[in-house]
């Protein structure tokens, strides 16, 4: 009779800890978990893979946390009445009522201060964590300079996701224009010429090296490529430690993409240690200098005195902690789109700074660049046209 009238207390306090519980290993989840993505623990039967649950069972109905706040907090309630009030007899359901006290505590937890749930555990047998597929491929931009950089160490970020691998596409054709070949030349073989280019495919290397993510180089064929080209760029790839691979879907359709897809399952099964290039706590200057010399690879920033003065304002609004985007021209590493290849020692121009406090990150304009591209003075719909028997020309 004294353990009976004891059972609501007891459960309540069984609750609370197994809430704590909860709470503490999901710390280590978001400190050590987090940035890797996924650790498998037995191998074909259990992983330990992180998940943001923004709904309820198997993340159905997202974006309802408050409503669901309140449904969690209102059941909680309703049990602990039941429990003291009611008292109902049996072990059974002061044991169920612990454990559902336990994990509504524990979600209520997460949903009120990181918005969704935190989910961890991932069995073979059971498929929900895993998100609808195996793999989520991502294009992220142009350049490992402009849009991979910014994927890395803005959208991930926000996201807290970690990439598995980062595939770099390039092309014969361009890295021989890198190397100094007009582009009306490009498709006749040029040993020299690729050799001085692939400098350019080295440095989006060596850049992404740097996030801790195994790196896949793919190369989209052309039919005018030769067998003795792409043979240097996949020693050239490999002697920088990356994978390599052809591409030819335009040629082949999917087989021609076979290569590639085994080349990034195999590199995503490799350890990852994903992390962002800068911290958030450097200033808007120091997040500066950390892209331009580590990823473009200049030497030194000058800023503007407009700039000077744009830095001040968004530092006093707390732009200084957020991410930065910077507004850069793509056919170059540097703020000149004239410097091909991986130009040294230049220097790049910081003429303004805008803060996009909505998007989560400060603007910097770099060089003579459009953050919104023009079209150009004659549309190409002026050189489109179709004749009597319906063929249509001026496409291309």
């Amino acid at each position: 009779m004294f353990m009976e009238d004891k059972m609501p207390v007891i459960a309540l306090i069984i609750g609370v800890l197994l809430a704590a519980t909860d709470q503490i290993i999901k710390y280590f989840v978001l400190t050590y978990l987090q940035p890797v993505g996924s650790v498998t623990a037995i191998d074909g039967l259990l992983d330990f893979t992180y998940v943001e649950n923004r709904g309820v069972a198997f993340g159905m109905f997202s974006d309802m946390r408050w409503f669901f706040v309140a449904v969690t907090a209102v059941l909680i309630a309703i049990i602990i009445y039941i429990m003291f009030k009611k008292k109902p007899s049996g072990k059974m359901f002061y044991i169920s009522a612990a454990l559902i006290i336990g994990g509504g505590i524990g979600n209520l937890i997460d949903r009120i201060f990181y918005g969704f749930v935190v989910d961890y555990i991932s069995v073979s047998f059971f498929p929900p964590v895993c998100n609808f597929a195996d793999y989520c491929i991502t294009e992220a931009g142009f350049g490992s300079d402009l849009g991979a950089e910014k994927f890395l160490d803005i959208k991930c970020r926000y996201a807290g996701i970690a990439p598995s691998a980062i595939v770099i596409v390039a092309t014969c054709r361009a890295l021989k224009y890198n190397g100094g070949v007009p582009k009306s030349e490009v498709s006749n073989e040029n040993i020299e010429a690729l050799k001085k280019g692939i400098v350019n495919l080295g440095v989006h290397i060596d850049n992404m090296r740097k996030y801790n993510v195994p790196v896949v180089v793919a190369i989209n064929q052309f039919g005018t490529d030769t067998d003795e080209e792409l043979k240097y760029i996949e020693e050239y790839c490999i002697s920088k430690g990356a994978d390599f691979a052809l591409s030819n879907v335009f040629g082949k359709g999917g087989e021609g993409g076979v290569e590639l897809a085994n080349k990034v399952v195999e590199a995503c099964e490799k350890p990852s240690a994903f992390k962002p290039l800068y911290s958030l706590d450097l200033t808007l200057k120091e997040k500066v200098e950390k892209i331009a010399k580590e990823i473009y690879g200049a030497s030194k920033v000058n800023y503007t005195t407009a700039a000077e003065k744009a830095i001040k304002e968004v530092a006093a609004l707390g732009g200084d902690k957020l991410p930065i985007c910077v507004a850069k021209t793509q056919y170059s590493l540097s703020d000149d789109p004239t410097k091909l290849g991986a130009p040294k020692d230049f220097e790049i121009t910081v003429r303004d700074v805008t803060i996009s406090n909505g998007a989560g990150f400060a603007v910097i304009y770099t060089g003579n660049i459009m953050t919104m591209p023009g079209l150009p003075k004659v549309p190409a719909a002026e050189k489109i046209n179709i004749d009597e028997n319906g063929k249509i020309s001026g496409l291309f």
